[in-house]
């Protein structure tokens, strides 16, 4: 959802590659000798192939979006985007104010979680979630409104914020047992749970 540029001023991306010349960077990578310096050697094919990735509009928003998103809350968050000028903040309020309100407190507590986390323990964490998630009604609610009816209409549950318990949130950030996927091992089983609610 944003674009080059953007994504190399976040970190998203080191390198930016243009659709061009993809076919021959694969084909680079492939010939590269690998056995010496790996990742120094893929490194340096992909920086033959990169190009400048553009303009970083977030940048300018830098401080505008640190100042809304600050706060440890989706209903404090709404609140500074309301009470933010400009257009992006009006458009990023409707644009949660459209999610799953579900959603958005799991997302919020994820990203406030995760960047405290070693490599390892997000990668388990963003398993969890992922099982859970495609197990609850919202990501099926979700899938009708967007792909089946089209409608663009979804009827989430619960339908607003404060219906949203910490208790709810807690259950998916739950161990899945021998079924968490951990670095370094295949879990046991997979996560098959139900929905996840009332």
């Amino acid at each position: 959802r944003i674009g080059a540029g953007d994504c190399g001023y976040i970190g998203f991306g080191t390198h930016f590659v243009p659709s061009a010349r993809l076919e021959d960077l694969v084909a680079a990578l492939a010939e590269a000798d690998l056995e010496r310096g790996g990742a120094r050697a893929v490194d340096g094919v992909i920086a033959r192939f990169a190009g400048d990735c553009g303009p970083a509009p977030l940048a300018a928003l830098r401080s505008a979006i640190d100042r809304c998103f600050s706060f440890n809350s989706v209903e404090e968050i709404l609140v500074a985007l309301e009470r933010e000028e400009g257009d992006w903040a009006a458009e990023a309020r409707e644009i949660l104010a459209a999610r799953s309100p579900t959603s958005l407190k799991i997302t919020l507590r994820q990203l406030r979680e995760g960047r405290h986390l070693p490599y390892e323990e997000v990668v388990t964490l963003e398993y969890r979630l992922s099982q859970r998630c495609t197990a609850a009604a919202d990501f099926y609610e979700g899938v009708r409104a967007v792909l089946i009816d089209k409608d663009q209409r979804p009827r989430w549950e619960p339908a607003a914020i404060p219906g949203v318990q910490d208790a709810d949130v807690d259950r998916y950030f739950q161990p899945l047992g021998d079924g968490d996927l951990v670095l370094g091992r295949t879990p046991k089983d997979h996560f098959a749970g139900s929905v996840i609610g009332s």
